[in-house]
């Protein structure tokens, strides 16, 4: 299992919130190197992408992913677009290095429940695209797709009528699931549960589905109901006080919480 290594919201937030939130034109940055002192500076590529094919429309992106041959990878929100904009893209589209869609595909289909409100977006070491979103009022899905579009797996149950969503629960997802990373070494799926509802870590075997581990904030076990107010005297909540929004294991085989 891996350690989990927490840092306070405030203080990487500012580092992380240009990455999470990147908009389509700004996807794609060309690397200049200072001469001075040789720290990378970023500049927007204008020219990405290139047009889309049959007047495609892009509403709000909410998940971007590298993957293989650094295709640019990004899940969209169609449904922000208005009324008067016919030709809503597909919700997930792969862009070569040069800005040209590559294939376009998602939304209802045969076997699962689409997203009602997508959210994260994540490509693993074997190539398959994982899509998390808003499922149901109080409870959401994570599906699991090949590359190019073919169903393999849901994750994440409907709540039972009369249920009422568990932090602790190890079937039922938060209403609003949102990044999610594949160890290749376990192949086993982080998913940072705490935009929603629920404020946790929950893990699964990436193959099957199957329910793995749980915590909280500190590594603990998840506590219910929602954080409470930040007191600077009281002592240190053991709650996620701001979610769960991201998740990833770096080279060093810790957990890095957002």
């Amino acid at each position: 299992m891996n350690r989990l290594k927490e840092f306070s919201f405030s203080r990487i937030f500012a580092s992380l919130a240009a990455i999470a939130c990147l908009s389509l034109s700004a996807i794609e940055t060309r690397t200049v190197m200072a001469a001075t002192s040789g720290v990378p500076a970023l500049e927007v590529d204008a020219s990405w992408p290139q047009p889309l094919p049959n007047k495609w429309l892009v509403g709000a992106v909410c998940g971007t992913a590298l993957g293989p041959q650094d295709h640019i990878w990004i899940l969209h929100r169609p449904k922000t677009l208005g009324d008067d904009q016919k030709f809503a893209a597909p919700p997930v589209i792969e862009f070569d290095s040069q800005g040209k869609v590559v294939r376009a595909w998602g939304g209802p289909g045969a076997g699962y429940e689409w997203p009602s409100q997508e959210h994260g977006l994540f490509i693993d070491y074997k190539n398959n695209v994982w899509i998390s979103g808003v499922a149901g009022k109080d409870y959401g899905r994570i599906l699991k797709f090949t590359i190019d579009g073919k169903f393999l797996m849901s994750i994440g149950a409907p709540l039972e009528p009369g249920e009422k969503p568990s932090n602790n629960s190890t079937t039922h997802l938060g209403r609003q699931p949102a990044d999610m990373y594949v160890d290749p070494k376990a192949n086993e799926l982080y998913v940072a549960d705490g935009d929603g509802g629920a404020q946790r870590v929950i893990v699964f075997d990436a193959e099957t589905g199957a329910f793995k581990r749980i915590w909280g904030a500190y590594g603990e076990k998840p506590t219910e109901g929602p954080p409470a107010k930040y007191d600077p005297s009281a002592p240190v909540s053991k709650s996620f006080l701001s979610g769960v929004h991201c998740v990833v294991i770096p080279n060093d085989g810790l957990v890095y919480v957002l």
